[in-house]
């Protein structure tokens, strides 16, 4: 009877694998972006991606413990930095969650997650880990005003985001299924 050759790849086999498989997911996320299957999972996959490429090493190897929370407050007493909230919301829109990353000295990521419905959501991201910078957008963005803050918009059919840098220095990102006009007026209303 024959013996069954098993093939181990090597590490640097695999790490090409899971190149491959990332380049996969990349392009197809680009190509079909204003999706609706596309754009509802847009956040989960962000996170998944995310994970894969966090700098371990420069957090001692902890990713950090994410706390959620459906009350900013309960978040807030737990960072020593001022959480910036819209005080004007578009229509039937509610705050579904507040999350943060815990154990991870002097920095911050804090996520804000507001629906209406299953298909209407927009998302608020306020970090201290990351900048704006107009040079890393690859897609075309316009620059406004708003209430003294330097906006990148970028807007398609069915989602709209912004970043900008606020009075903090901290890099606020908003995004998801709203208009522009509707995503402005956040901007305006955010203290």
């Amino acid at each position: 009877m024959r013996k069954k050759f098993k093939m181990r790849l090597p590490v640097w086999g695999k790490m090409i694998i899971v190149f491959g498989i990332v380049s996969v997911m990349f392009s197809a996320a680009f190509l079909l972006k204003d999706t609706t299957i596309i754009s509802k999972y847009k956040y989960f996959l962000w996170k998944k991606v995310n994970n894969i490429f966090y700098d371990s090493d420069r957090h001692g190897g902890d990713h950090g413990k994410i706390v959620e929370s459906d009350n900013i407050k309960d978040i807030q007493k737990k960072v020593p930095i001022y959480i910036q909230t819209p005080k004007w919301l578009p229509e039937g829109f509610e705050l579904d969650y507040a999350e943060y990353i815990e154990d991870i000295p002097d920095e911050y990521n804090i996520t804000l997650k507001y629906v209406k419905d299953e298909d209407k959501y927009f998302g608020i991201r306020i970090s201290t880990l990351t900048k704006v910078d107009k040079h890393g957008y690859m897609v075309p963005f316009e620059e406004l005003d708003v209430n003294g803050y330097e906006v990148l918009l970028v807007e398609s059919e069915i989602n709209c985001s912004a970043d900008y840098m606020n009075r903090q220095n901290f890099h606020v990102g908003i995004s998801g299924g709203i208009s522009k006009e509707e995503l402005i007026k956040i901007i305006e209303s955010m203290e």
